[in-house]
């Protein structure tokens, strides 16, 4: 399917985040209604007969953007008559699941003969629909004459399928300021429609990856912004500070993983000392890239990120990872400079079956940074969208770090960062800890050592207890027993290798 494109009529955005007409015209490879149909038809692809699925939504979702940038670089607002016919269409695909639930229904993830949803699935269609709404009753209130029957349909549905839906099934946790939502791995069979069937013995709850957490940060945050809900905002801070909470900060930039443990459902069963999943940045795949997405759109709503936050991702990714050259760039992974410090060498992990790695520009970024803009502008093409919305929209505006949306509150988020290379995780599950209960201290190292893992003052100046020392291969999880801790503010700290990371906790 070809992405269309190419520039009617050049944008700027403005501090409060609304896109005003610039002087610049140019034409879309392809009209919307050409775009829509064959969005629709590649849509109908994925299908698996008449059911959806988890595999489904991910396709489905592949062009929803495309319909608003497209309509952003050109102002015809065919592009929105498209985008509402496009969603509508994968709406009509809803199925009601057995507890009477809307959901796009499937192929249970890895489970032949059974159908089932995956959580990611409602949000992975919302999100984009939220963006809709966003726009035509926030940036563009002229627009909500016409489709603000639609927009709120869309903040209706995001606010009862993707969050309390799923919070109904129990499946978001919060621990202290941060929160989660976990697997859910229940199906049916189409023989027995009406009955949920618990997930089969060795498949437990888990923990979502980040990439998956950041679909919902970004609904929330954009169901804020239209409804002015302050649960919305509480939402997504504790998504976005789940996220930070787990970077790792060493030479100014930050690496962080696929996945980290939340809750003590992470731990392997009947193994404590390990973990359902594996704990790393993702070798092959470029997840950090839509992570990296939803980090800025945080930052741009004054959640969680500040300014510094941005500038160390944009080094992460142009001094650690990419080669420096403009016409030939290659890309290493974001935890090259973090595993060359530590280890002398960069070790790239497993590759894609077509030997890839993961590793590339994060376009996210390109609003911020000269260079980020350069290398963006030489991997388009003339005629897609992507062009398009960047001649006619990003570039209108110099580079620099002004939040679009200035006019929202901001809520950074402080977390103590100690410059790191030799762990790769750290916390302490939960952070906030009722006197007297057990808590998991735990860590994964980079490199094998003599770990000391400390309890330490407020503000980290102070050993109080020396809680573990212990040789480190890989993970160290130790179940502290707070009896003999005061109430109060604390931090843990491991060290290894002369390098510490520590991690904020409450006892109460």
């Amino acid at each position: 399917m070809l992405l269309p494109a190419v520039l009617v009529g050049a944008l700027s955005v403005t501090m409060s985040g609304r896109v005003a007409l610039a002087d610049s015209s140019a034409t879309l490879r392809e009209t919307p209604e050409a775009y829509l149909q064959a969005c629709i038809s590649n849509s109908r692809k994925h299908m698996t007969g008449e059911h959806t699925g988890d595999a489904w939504t991910w396709h489905a979702r592949h062009p929803m953007h495309s319909f608003l940038d497209a309509y952003l670089a050109t102002r015809d607002a065919a592009w929105l008559d498209a985008a509402v016919e496009y969603f509508e269409s994968c709406l009509k695909l809803l199925a009601t699941g057995p507890d009477g639930e809307k959901g796009w229904l499937g192929p249970a993830y890895r489970m032949p003969d059974r159908l089932g949803e995956y959580p990611t699935g409602d949000v992975l269609l919302l999100e984009p629909m939220t963006r809709f709404a966003a726009l035509v009753t926030k940036d563009e209130p002229a627009l909500a004459d016409k489709y603000g029957q639609a927009a709120a349909r869309y903040v209706d549905l995001a606010e009862k399928q993707a969050f309390a839906k799923w919070e109904k099934r129990g499946i978001w946790r919060e621990s202290g300021p941060y929160g989660a939502f976990l697997d859910w791995p229940w199906t049916f069979t189409e023989e027995a429609p009406g009955r949920w069937h618990a997930p089969p013995p060795g498949k437990s709850e888990f923990t979502l990856p980040l990439n998956m957490q950041a679909y919902w940060g970004i609904t929330a945050l954009r169901l804020y912004r239209i409804t002015g809900r302050d649960a919305w905002h509480d939402k997504a801070e504790r998504i976005f500070r789940f996220a930070k909470s787990r970077f790792t900060l060493y030479d100014d930039h930050y690496a962080w993983n696929y996945w980290e443990p939340f809750g003590p459902w992470d731990l392997k069963p009947g193994n404590p000392q390990d973990f359902s999943s594996w704990i790393d940045t993702h070798p092959y795949a470029n997840y950090q890239a839509g992570e990296v997405a939803a980090f800025v759109e945080a930052y741009h709503h004054g959640v969680v990120f500040d300014e510094q936050d941005m500038r160390r991702l944009v080094r992460t990714n142009l001094h650690v990872m990419w080669n420096g050259n403009l016409d030939n760039p290659q890309w290493n992974n974001s935890n090259a400079g973090v595993q060359k410090a530590a280890l002398g060498e960069i070790r790239r992990g497993t590759p894609r079956p077509n030997g890839t790695f993961a590793g590339t520009l994060w376009a996210a970024l390109v609003p911020f940074d000269a260079s980020a803009r350069s290398l963006y502008a030489k991997q388009l093409t003339p005629g897609d969208i992507e062009d398009a919305y960047y001649r006619c929209v990003t570039a209108r505006t110099p580079p620099g770090y002004q939040r679009r949306y200035a006019d929202l509150k901001s809520s950074p988020f402080d977390f103590p960062f100690q410059p790191c290379s030799t762990i790769t995780m750290a916390t302490v599950i939960p952070p906030v800890i009722e006197r007297g209960q057990y808590a998991l201290v735990a860590c994964q190292g980079r490199v094998a050592g003599a770990l000391k893992v400390e309890l330490r003052s407020d503000d980290g100046t102070t050993a109080l207890a020396v809680l573990k020392e212990a040789p480190l291969k890989l993970i160290v999880n130790h179940m502290w027993d707070t009896s003999s801790v005061k109430p109060g503010q604390y931090r843990v700290r491991w060290t290894l290798k002369d390098e510490y990371r520590e991690f904020p906790i409450e006892v109460r």
